[in-house]
């Protein structure tokens, strides 16, 4: 049998696939909001400020739950976490979809920021142990560029639905996809190639023990039979009524084995363990954050991602449909059309990603701080003139931010190649914090700026000139730690020339 840390396999690519199917949906959940932008002022009767609170709350939320998520998935597994982020993440579209009362809507964006937290990192997690080391760059790409249909999904089929059956239905079945989704991701992902063969293997033991338990009842039921059949009428009513509540009972144990055996896991994540009674656990996660946290490569990562993503998350996730439609005077079909630009353009240009990444190895944090000030560039020439945009310019910015932006992933390679296995996804979940907490204050500062700037909920194109200073702003502020932390990491390595460049993480995981 092909080894996946040396090929890629069949199988390696089946988990893989499956896990991010789990991803596309988490996005379409994520960014179903910003096309809904516009019907969410009208249905909360709320102003822009309030609205990007939605925004601000959801990626505040998966941006601090990165580092309990990353914890939990090395600790658990990424099947796990998969399963229960998208049941989570169900739930808070299904309340979204039902209720009308702000208070409560908040509620169900922090419900789908939290399970969203589980699914980027649980597909990084599983990339080490199925894919190849130097296979894992490309992988990464492929990753974040399929994971942009998400984008297209919410913008085409979720905004048609949106439009034509309502808000209800339109968030309720993205509610009950996530919860089709997280059942597949139980049955198809696997944590490890280990794993997976301990799970095929007690598969096939049970399978064995169904089999002998089904010839075992089909025995009785014939020496039942047998039995019955010389019995007067009464005495054989008495015992067919007996069989009856035997097998009602025995049903009524297999649900509660059933309902304990899909629950148990989540169970599990809530209890402590033998060793955490005795503060082990507790002792080895504080080591593992602190060795994380004091790490300047994940701090590099951190910035990266905070940088390139900043002005994606910004427009994909709440302000991009508003702007097309109330500041250039589009169509929300035209413009639901142009935020799939993003997706197509993404899914193109991640091998090319991939590869930068591969052959640049430690240098490619210098191509990502070239890549972030091309798209600071391209906003500043969009937003140039007096005059509002049209079609063709709004595209031609997206398309030069769509291949810009993958060099946010460049972080995580960093951390991938830094960092123990066994605190991948914390690294990363740390990392992946950077554009979630960079958007959500370009998107709240920009709402701020809206209100600021126009007397009503309807904006024109000079109010979003205004109102996008605060990502400008933000995205500067990204520019300037990476410049910052760049140097600090070079100068360090002059000082220590023999010293090596990786920075030890201490391995929490029982050997014994």
């Amino acid at each position: 049998m092909p080894n996946p840390h040396e090929v890629v396999t069949r199988r390696a690519l089946a988990v893989w696939m499956s896990a991010v199917i789990v991803y596309i949906i988490a996005i379409t959940g994520r960014t179903s909001f910003g096309v809904a932008g516009v019907e969410a002022l009208d249905r909360f009767q709320v102003d822009a400020c309030h609205i990007a609170v939605f925004t601000a709350v959801q990626v505040g939320t998966y941006a601090l739950s990165q580092i309990p998520a990353g914890l939990l998935i090395d600790k658990f597994g990424p099947r796990k976490l998969l399963v229960y982020g998208a049941l989570i993440m169900a739930f808070g579209q299904l309340l979204l979809g039902f209720t009308t009362v702000y208070g409560v809507a908040i509620f169900a964006r922090i419900l789908i920021g939290m399970g969203d937290a589980t699914a980027f990192l649980s597909v990084m997690r599983i990339l080490p142990y199925w894919i190849p080391l130097h296979k894992s760059p490309m992988f990464t790409q492929l990753t974040s560029s399929l994971g942009q249909l998400g984008q297209f999904l919410s913008a085409i089929p979720f905004l048609t639905l949106l439009h034509w059956a309502g808000w209800t239905p339109a968030f309720v079945a993205l509610g009950a996809v996530g919860v089709l989704v997280a059942l597949a991701a139980r049955v198809a992902v696997a944590d490890s190639p280990e794993a997976d063969a301990a799970m095929e293997e007690m598969r096939r033991a049970r399978r064995e023990k169904e089999e002998q338990v089904k010839e075992l009842r089909h025995q009785r039921a014939e020496a039942t039979k047998r039995e019955r059949a010389g019995l007067p009428p009464a005495k054989k009513a008495t015992v067919v009524a007996h069989q009856v509540a035997e097998r009602a009972d025995g049903q009524r144990r297999a649900v509660l084995r059933g309902a304990r055996r899909f629950f148990l896991p989540l169970v599990t994540l809530t209890r402590l363990q033998e060793d955490e009674k005795r503060g082990r656990h507790g002792r080895d996660t504080i080591v593992a954050i602190k060795a994380v946290a004091k790490n300047p490569i994940v701090w590099l990562a951190f910035l990266i991602h905070a940088t390139c993503m900043t002005p994606l998350t910004t427009f994909t996730l709440l302000w991009g449909l508003p702007m097309m439609t109330q500041g250039m005077g589009l169509s929300p079909a035209v413009a639901g059309l142009v935020l799939t630009v993003n997706t197509i353009v993404s899914f193109a240009i991640g091998p090319f990603h991939g590869f930068v990444s591969s052959r640049l190895g430690r240098h490619r944090d210098i191509a990502a701080f070239v890549f972030a000030l091309g798209l600071g560039l391209t906003w500043v020439i969009f937003f140039w003139t007096d005059k509002p945009r049209g079609l063709i310019a709004v595209i031609v910015a997206l398309v030069c931010m769509s291949i810009l932006t993958p060099a946010a992933n460049y972080g995580f390679d960093f951390v991938r190649e830094e960092l123990p296995h066994n605190v991948v996804a914390t690294g990363t979940g740390f990392a992946n914090m950077g554009g979630f907490i960079f958007g959500m204050i370009a998107s709240q500062g920009m709402g701020i700026l809206l209100d600021i700037s126009a007397d009503s909920t309807t904006y024109s194109w000079a109010d979003f000139q205004f109102g996008w200073h605060a990502v400008t702003a933000t995205w500067f502020a990204g520019l300037v730690f990476i410049a910052l932390l760049r140097t600090g990491i070079f100068l360090t390595s002059r000082r220590n020339p023999s010293e090596p460049r990786r920075v030890r993480i201490v391995d929490t995981s029982d050997d014994d």
